[in-house]
């Protein structure tokens, strides 16, 4: 994957399941159905680790996220939007993962998402950023279970979800209707 994320993708960036080898297949099932009735703890786990990993993106959710005059994160979060988001945020993952194989409905999902994300002004390469909190807290959740290969598989989709987001943010950026077109 190097260090060039939006690149990662190639001629498949629009299917999940060319994307992914069939061991990453078998290996990102097999896990979300491990993490299945966990997705909303890991919600939380992965966003509360977000904002302490990256202080300076907190201001990015003023429904969730209470700072102070020193951008310090204040211990009064709003709970319910914080679980709501990750919530949301770890259904999409597994459902692009149950999709994978007819990915074009996730897709516009995620792409529509991604458009909402713009008029929040989140810039495409903040998106990357989650990346270390989802890691984070998939080793939290799977422990001994969370190798070397179940990273590499799940970081795979994250970055396949963030590249079909940011199709998202680019038409809307654009003002293109159809995502498709992008």
């Amino acid at each position: 994957m190097g260090n060039v994320p939006g690149h990662c993708l190639g001629r498949n960036r629009n299917r999940l399941s060319s994307y992914l080898t069939p061991a990453e297949k078998i290996i990102l099932r097999t896990t979300l159905e491990l993490i299945k009735d966990d997705l909303h703890d890991l919600g939380v786990i992965v966003f509360v680790r977000f904002f302490e990993t990256e202080p300076k993106l907190k201001r990015l959710f003023p429904k969730i996220v209470r700072v102070n005059e020193n951008n310090e994160l204040e211990l009064e979060m709003d709970g319910e939007m914080l679980r709501k988001h990750g919530h949301n945020v770890m259904h999409t993952l597994g459902g692009a993962i149950e999709n994978m194989e007819e990915s074009d409905f996730m897709n516009t999902v995620i792409i529509a998402i991604g458009s909402t994300h713009v008029r929040r002004k989140v810039k495409g390469k903040m998106l990357y950023h989650l990346w270390p909190s989802l890691d984070y807290g998939l080793r939290d959740v799977l422990q001994e279970r969370y190798t070397r290969e179940v990273a590499a598989a799940w970081k795979k989709l994250f970055y396949y979800t963030i590249n079909q987001m940011r199709r998202g943010m680019k038409a809307s950026k654009f003002g293109i209707n159809k995502a498709t077109d992008v």
